[in-house]
């Protein structure tokens, strides 16, 4: 059987459905699983130990220049080889018009998608020939494996398997496995801890931790570890530079452990196995963690930030010997 998923943004989104690709080959260990991804998150599929082909579609380019000639043509030579390939089934994880409509594109008669009330577009719907109904109340992971067991046939009766391979580490970075990784950034401001918690989060481990490395991954976000780390002194520093997202799982692998809010970065770090802690502030744990390791957790709930101890306990139970 060869399958097509379609997922092409964001980065905690694609992380979400790596399990349900895992569950495919659990259950059909011959499948030819190939991932449909927008460019900016292709990493995440080549990391999946399950995904034959990545099919990384310039979208973000098109429409940030959206009068270019040769982006446009990017875009359709990618679009023509997928279209190239047969699938008996192709299935929309993504559910917005753009998804929908590349999956017709595709030309197959089954493709399978979430059902209407669901959709994060209406009109997404239109071009599906089957749609899955989730039940509610479910978690990404859980919903994503259910859409995609309905579109082969399947149904996930083992734990939830992320199954990423990070490449080998190349970065040069001091003490970083012992470094403990901070993720104080998200992509809204509602879901960032207090600057002053992650202030004496650090200077309260001090005593645990050799070096803390502050992740972010734009002006905006360096500017603010920036702050942090001018407060404590020079046992935190941001990384020096922005990775690329393969090059953050390698060294985010071999850490000893990354805190941080509930972000892409922080969703990458625990789907590799790294002990993580996922602080959440505006959103529910229970629908967008799902531990990668038993030493991860996720602390907080959208009505209520956790509190600086409440993290500390967590770190505490992590770092110190046992």
């Amino acid at each position: 059987m060869r399958i097509l998923v379609v997922k092409l943004s964001a980065l905690g989104d694609q992380i979400h459905l790596c399990p349900a690709v895992a569950d495919i080959r659990r259950a059909l260990p011959s499948a030819e699983i190939d991932w449909a991804v927008q460019t900016e998150f292709a990493a995440i599929a080549s990391m999946h130990q399950d995904v034959s082909k990545v099919f990384a579609l310039p979208l973000q380019a098109v429409r940030l220049d959206p009068f270019s000639l040769s982006k446009w043509k990017d875009l359709l030579r990618v679009i023509r080889v997928i279209r190239s390939n047969y699938y008996d089934v192709v299935i929309d994880a993504q559910g917005v018009l753009k998804s929908a409509v590349l999956t017709r594109l595709v030309r197959r008669e089954t493709v399978i998608g979430i059902s209407r009330p669901n959709q994060s577009e209406q009109g997404a719907g239109f071009f599906y020939s089957r749609q899955f109904l989730p039940g509610s109340g479910l978690s990404a992971v859980t919903r994503l494996r259910g859409l995609v067991g309905a579109g082969v046939g399947i149904g996930p009766t083992e734990p939830p398997e992320f199954r990423l391979i990070p490449p080998a580490l190349t970065d040069g970075l001091r003490g970083i496995h012992s470094a403990v990784f901070l993720v104080p950034c998200a992509s809204t401001p509602l879901k960032h801890w207090p600057v002053d918690h992650w202030i004496s989060l650090i200077t309260k481990l001090k005593p645990s931790a050799q070096t803390f490395f502050l992740v972010w991954g734009s002006e905006a976000e360096r500017t603010l570890v920036g702050q942090i780390a001018a407060k404590v002194g020079r046992c935190a520093c941001p990384l020096p530079e922005r990775k690329s997202l393969s090059e953050l799982a390698g060294i985010l692998k071999v850490c000893r452990l990354v805190v941080g809010v509930d972000s892409g970065i922080t969703h990458l770090a625990n789907a590799i196995g790294t002990p993580t802690i996922m602080i959440f502030c505006s959103t529910r744990p229970e629908l967008f963690f799902t531990p990668g390791s038993a030493l991860s957790v996720g602390v907080g709930d959208y009505q209520s930030s956790p509190s600086l101890e409440e993290v500390l306990t967590h770190c505490d139970s992590i770092l110190k010997p046992q």
